[in-house]
């Protein structure tokens, strides 16, 4: 007769590790949230001002800040005749009316010594003055006046100058239309023109 089965006693707990089947738990994304289209609608758009950016000027360097301190030049001035300073170096044209035989002569004393019709007459007075003849000159016959009226020569003396003149275009310079005057007075002649024809006769016959 045969044995019976015998049965396998179950395993003692005591010697085994149980072991939980547990899985970790997970943290849940955090929820989307979706901006509220409603609030969204009912803020208003603000307007954005369009600013244009605006160029810095450059700051001033040593050669631009020099360039602006320069002073402006000055408009250039006339230049004066060579030898000349001031205004009564300053040349005026003017003119003398002479008896007419001296046109002629003072043409040829002009082409033979290079000098100008006022030179000329500059030369004439002076030589007449420093050889004393000018005041006769000026005055060949009796002088009427020169205290309390302007000197004149007398009418027999103004009908012996008397005769067909023609007009001599000179130049001077101012300062020598100031000497011609303070001559006209120092003589007592009757006029700038008057001295200028006496010396001239003096100086050219």
């Amino acid at each position: 007769m045969s044995a019976a089965p015998q049965r396998r006693k179950p395993p003692s707990s005591s010697g085994l590790v149980l072991k939980a089947n547990v899985e970790p738990i997970r943290s849940a994304p955090a929820p989307v949230t979706e901006p509220d289209e409603a609030v969204a609608a009912e803020e208003p758009a603000v307007d954005t001002p369009n600013l244009q950016a605006v160029p810095s000027e450059p700051e001033p360097t040593a050669a631009s800040a020099a360039k602006q301190a320069k002073p402006r030049r000055r408009a250039a001035q006339p230049v004066p005749d060579e030898g000349t300073t001031g205004s009564e170096d300053r040349m005026r044209p003017s003119n003398v009316h002479v008896p007419v035989e001296l046109v002629d002569k003072l043409r040829d004393r002009s082409q033979k010594t290079g000098l100008t019709n006022g030179e000329i007459i500059l030369v004439a007075i002076e030589e007449t003055a420093a050889a004393g003849k000018l005041e006769s000159l000026v005055h060949p016959g009796k002088t009427v006046g020169g205290s309390l009226f302007a000197p004149r020569p007398s009418n027999r003396a103004s009908s012996l100058a008397a005769g067909h003149k023609a007009p001599v275009n000179y130049r001077l310079r101012e300062g020598d239309y100031a000497v011609l005057d303070k001559l006209v007075t120092d003589y007592k002649a009757p006029s700038r023109n008057h001295l200028i024809v006496a010396a001239l006769k003096g100086y050219l016959d």
